[in-house]
């Protein structure tokens, strides 16, 4: 399931853009954030889930979290079914959970491998190349909307945006305040204040970003884990037939068939491993197999001399 991208598009999609015409003043985005005195309940989401349902099917998108100011989605890839460019209105990431590829960013091509993370700044225009099977995990900050129940902000870059809401809001607060009722203090005793208050924020602040920081590392760690005994073959809908991986360690696997056509089929031999698909099939299938040391290949019986390749064991 793919569906166009694009504002004029697909509006609701959550990579198109997003804008807030009626409240889009800096005043209004640092008001919502200050008055926010408490976060969403945290919970756990299934990424892994997710990703073995679009990864069942031809790819597409399934959104896992949505605050208020914050989206996280999964989003697969499938060859020969080219990616639609992408217009965000705000910043977003991306972490390779599986494949390979390319990220165009404003004509800036950037390489995409499992366990790396990609930044994507907000209004620039971006789409996914070069992959043959690619699944990543966006995230996207959201823009501000205050709604009628003044819901608080996401509690990862909505942390952020707080820190930097109560700064400009003290500042306000110093600038406007009479001079009457300021306390005398030198010069010197001023400049200590101030540094003492600019050393907090700047605190608040690295709090926030190495929390965030942290939060994607530790995902794109268990992610890369989780995918490291698993492979995925795929059959058509050309003449094509390929292995997610050359090479791979010894040991169980799951090897997930994609057969995408009615007059081809997948057929995986080699040490301990003869197990095939009909030709006629169109589905996918899974596998539980040992790989042993040695080389194993993999062909289209039909069309053996043209859909083969081979599968490295050490």
């Amino acid at each position: 399931m793919r569906n166009p991208i694009g504002e004029r598009e697909c509006p609701n999609h959550p990579l198109s853009v997003t804008r807030d015409r009626g409240n889009s003043s800096p005043d209004a985005t640092l008001h919502h954030a200050a008055a926010a005195q408490t976060l969403e309940p945290a919970h756990a989401f299934d990424i892994a889930g997710a990703k073995a349902r679009l990864c069942a099917g031809d790819g597409g998108y399934e959104i896992v979290h949505e605050s208020t100011r914050l989206q996280i989605f999964v989003y697969a890839l499938v060859a020969p079914e080219p990616d639609h460019r992408l217009l965000n209105a705000e910043d977003g990431l991306y972490v390779v959970l599986e494949g390979s590829g390319m990220l165009d960013v404003d004509g800036e091509q950037l390489e995409l491998r499992e366990g790396r993370l990609a930044f994507v700044p907000g209004g620039a225009d971006h789409c996914f190349t070069a992959y043959e099977r690619l699944t990543v995990l966006a995230i996207r900050e959201r823009a501000v909307r205050p709604p009628s129940g003044d819901r608080p902000p996401g509690p990862m870059l909505g942390r952020l945006r707080q820190a930097l809401a109560g700064e400009a809001r003290r500042g306000r607060a110093r600038r406007t305040q009479s001079p009457a009722a300021r306390p005398a203090t030198s010069a010197g005793q001023a400049h200590v204040e101030h540094q003492i208050e600019r050393s907090r924020s700047v605190r608040r602040i690295t709090l926030s970003v190495v929390a965030v920081v942290s939060c994607l590392a530790l995902a794109a760690t268990a992610f890369a884990a989780g995918n490291a005994n698993r492979l995925t073959g795929t059959d058509g809908p050309g003449f094509t037939i390929t292995m997610s991986k050359k090479a791979v360690k010894a040991g169980t696997y799951k090897i997930v068939i994609r057969d995408r056509s009615s007059i081809h089929n997948f057929h995986l031999t080699g040490p301990g491993v003869n197990k095939k698909t009909s030709v006629a099939a169109v589905g996918t299938t899974t596998w539980t197999v040992k790989l042993k040391k040695g080389t194993y290949k993999f062909v289209c019986d039909p069309h053996a001399s043209i859909m083969h390749g081979v599968l490295k064991v050490t």
